[in-house]
């Protein structure tokens, strides 16, 4: 059996075709020169850590599982992978499903959790991870408005959440209202109260 060396294995050809149809990602942010899945790729040699994501607006993340990443910097990357999408971007996620890590519940919670059948077959080798996998997407708009949502008390009038989040977009855009509305109904943590105000019903 082909020994499990995380740190080296890529994302399974069919897992990432099934996320990409879906997403059409533009970056695979950690990446070697063999096994990256996107024309435009950061290597070990690029530090994933130290550059901007946000520009390529549809990011593919399955981060290092090296014994340090395990035991402490893959809550670096998980935060990476968070702050890069609140500046206009879209990071999706492979990672250990690791519920009772600090990083899962720092960053995760914000994001959509797609718990995966089985144990993955990383690189298509015959060697299967130790652990059960997830994959985690973040939205700049979900988190943007659950942020701001509770930073105006848990319930917020759109006209308020409109120009809260605006103010915080590093890019301009004119769809804001649009994408606060369909976040508001896509996600059941958000509940109607009465015509223009929304809430987050885990802070009323």
């Amino acid at each position: 059996m082909q020994p499990f060396n995380p740190e080296d294995w890529g994302t399974p050809q069919a897992l990432f075709d099934q996320y990409d149809a879906e997403f059409n990602f533009v970056l695979d942010a950690c990446a070697s020169h063999e096994n990256h899945k996107c024309e435009v790729y950061f290597t070990k040699e690029d530090d994933a850590l130290v550059q901007d994501w946000y520009p390529y607006k549809r990011v593919w993340m399955n981060p290092p599982y090296d014994s340090r990443t395990v035991r402490g910097r893959l809550m670096m990357w998980v935060g990476k992978a968070h702050s890069e999408a609140q500046k206009s971007c879209l990071v999706v996620c492979l990672l250990p499903a690791s519920t009772d890590t600090r990083w899962w519940h720092e960053y995760c919670q914000d994001g959509e959790q797609r718990f995966l059948k089985g144990r993955l077959h990383f690189n298509d080798g015959p060697g299967r991870a130790p652990f059960a996998s997830v994959i985690v997407i973040f939205s700049t708009w979900r988190i943007l408005v659950r942020r701001f949502m509770r930073a105006l008390g848990g319930q917020a009038k759109l006209a308020a959440l409109y120009e809260a989040v605006a103010a915080n977009m590093n890019t301009i855009n004119n769809h804001v209202p649009e994408k606060i509305r369909q976040t508001l109904q896509r996600y059941p943590e958000f509940v109607w109260v009465e015509r223009g105000v929304w809430a987050n019903h885990g802070t009323v």
